[in-house]
């Protein structure tokens, strides 16, 4: 059985993709971003002595002649704040050259940034990148592609942002009716901006159960201990209090976060109709507020 995921580019330059993921596409799929803090993947290849490539949450092994994608996501426990063992049921394995080939496509699909690609695992673990719409719509046809053709971007939350003359991103106040992302905006800017100070202290509650984070804020007690304390937090977070991303989804944000904010002054955080988090950024704030009254769910 063939599976697929469907990449569409954004602004901000990577891509996004539409479809959820199983933990062999999480893994496969860290190999196509278009930062650039990574060393070379295709040095690594040719680099007989080094066996480990690890890559933003996903590790990658040259392994008794083949190459295994490891989801490295999972590795993460964060109440102890330390790694555990990957999981070896989530491994993905490719040949050494289905896998030179698919980097050394990449490298050319990143600069070219076409429409769309569809990313198909085939029945014997071949991966393709098929960016031709007359291969796409066979696939589209036969049921094993997403009709990006009919993809529509819909706000169905968002909360808007400009950068102030600090360089950091503020909520403007114009946002859907109790939307948190605010919170989620605010946690990346503390992690990233060492000199970043705010009056309340933020957490990132994991939910393990449903695999989802759960971003807010602590708040002072008059003995000037925090509310909620840390050992309340399950108790204590729900989508009212706090905002809720999975973990892929907020690898993903974060990652277009930081990259849109190299380049703009104002910015849309917002959740479209699969309930994905997503930021886009402007350089006005007419553009801004044009993007958000032509995609708003109404």
């Amino acid at each position: 059985m063939k599976q697929y995921v469907t990449m569409l580019p954004m602004d901000t330059g990577g891509y996004r993709f539409i479809e959820k993921m199983d933990s062999k596409f999480i893994a496969l799929t860290r190999l196509f971003t278009t930062s650039p803090r990574y060393k070379n993947i295709i040095d690594w290849l040719h680099d007989e002595k080094d066996h480990s490539y690890c890559y933003q949450y996903a590790d990658v092994c040259k392994e008794q002649g083949v190459i295994a994608l490891y989801n490295t996501l999972d590795r993460i426990d964060y109440e102890a704040d330390n790694y555990v063992d990957c999981d070896p049921t989530k491994r993905f394995e490719m040949s050494y050259k289905n896998f030179a080939e698919i980097i050394y496509q990449w490298e050319e699909l990143r600069v070219i940034r076409p429409d769309v690609i569809l990313v198909v695992i085939h029945e014997d673990n071949h991966v393709s990148l098929e960016t031709d719409p007359v291969v796409i719509k066979k696939y589209q046809e036969a049921g094993y592609a997403f009709d990006y053709n009919r993809y529509q971007r819909i706000i169905k939350e968002y909360t808007c942002f400009e950068k102030d003359p600090y360089t950091y991103f503020s909520s403007t106040g114009v946002q859907s009716y109790h939307c948190n992302f605010t919170y989620l905006v605010d946690y990346i800017q503390i992690k990233h901006i060492s000199n970043k100070k705010f009056n309340w202290d933020h957490y990132k509650y994991h939910n393990k159960k449903s695999d989802d984070f759960f971003i807010g804020s602590y708040f002072f007690n008059k003995d000037n201990t925090l509310r909620p304390a840390e050992h309340e937090l399950a108790d204590h977070v729900n989508t009212d209090n706090s905002c809720q991303i999975s973990r892929h989804n907020f690898l993903d944000f974060e990652e277009q976060w930081l990259a849109l904010e190299k380049s703009n002054s104002f910015a849309v955080v917002y959740k479209d109709e699969q309930n994905w988090i997503c930021c886009q950024g402007f350089v006005s704030t007419k553009e801004m507020y044009d993007f958000v009254m032509q995609t708003v769910e109404v």
